[in-house]
């Protein structure tokens, strides 16, 4: 990954295109510049994450042409200091955008989990997990059908790979909660820095429930919003007596058993159930078919 040397003076002439928690970004022609913060840059070297090295290190993956990896490293021409990173635009659609525009058309929805599961298991075969791919933000979908790429992942950042750790996770996955232990980052999930293979079939539960019926699976069960709030509670909050898919997410919460796909379950979920809203909520629920 080469090196690449900007007039920060220059960055307050361009209109910040968008700003996260950590990061500024900037549209140039037909790049983007991701310009971190100051605070953010030094929060994660406390916690012994290089990004620096992990930009500077970067290289396509030839198995999972999906990811989008960064141009150049950014520096300050001035005084050479780290700044960020510099990527291709990639024009299409935000996947948060795709699921407002199909908030009731389910069926295609669910046909990008066939894509998210592939994604997955090329991404075990390389070791690589990605922690923040439940941030819809991070999706970007392909507006030409002709396109070899469906699915861009713009955040290198948030993807675990090689011996590099992930710099961010997804809000999903992370309830808000008064306990201090969180389901991801029990021994099945994590392992001191770095993530296990289960988190990424973890996401994409998360995220399916999140799509179809607005609601988080990661409330429920270890770490949850509420201590009380137990796998069978989710199970009848949303309506869903499957047994077979109800085990597959009783084995997400279990220390001991091995994480499964979805896989075919997700299209038999929407042949044998209705999804209806739940008066005074955002919930939605499963109500079996007659």
């Amino acid at each position: 990954m080469q090196k690449e040397y900007i007039d920060i003076s220059e960055l307050k002439k361009i209109p910040i295109l968008t700003e996260t928690d950590n990061s500024y970004i900037f549209k140039m022609k037909d790049y983007i510049l991701k310009i971190y913060k100051p605070a953010y840059i030094q929060d994660i070297r406390l916690i012994n994450m290089d990004i620096e090295r992990k930009i500077l290190s970067a290289k396509k993956i030839e198995t999972i042409p999906e990811i989008e990896v960064p141009v150049s490293a950014l520096y300050d021409i001035d005084t050479g200091i780290f700044l960020g990173a510099k990527y291709h635009y990639i024009k299409g659609l935000s996947y948060v955008d795709y699921i407002e525009k199909n908030a009731r058309k389910y069926k295609k929805i669910v046909k990008y989990y066939d894509l998210f599961e592939d994604i997955f298991k090329r991404a075990e075969k390389e070791s690589i997990v990605f922690p923040d791919f439940s941030n819809y933000g991070n999706l970007i979908l392909s507006n030409n059908k002709l396109a070899k790429r469906k699915l861009t992942l713009i955040d290198y950042e948030g993807i675990q790979i090689a011996n590099h750790p992930a710099t961010d996770v997804s809000k999903l996955l992370i309830p808000f909660s008064p306990h201090k232990t969180k389901l991801i980052f029990t021994p099945k999930y994590i392992n001191k820095l770095f993530f296990t293979q289960e988190l990424n079939i973890y996401s994409e539960y998360a995220l399916f429930f999140a799509d179809l019926l607005n609601i988080s699976i990661s409330e429920f069960g270890i770490g949850g919003a509420y201590e009380n709030r137990t796998i069978e509670d989710f199970f009848r909050i949303i309506g869903l007596k499957d047994y077979d898919i109800q085990n597959k997410i009783w084995k997400l919460f279990q220390q001991n058993e091995k994480n499964e796909f979805l896989g075919d379950d997700k299209y038999k979920l929407l042949e044998e159930y209705d999804i209806m809203s739940i008066k005074g909520t955002d919930i939605k629920r499963l109500v079996k078919k007659r």
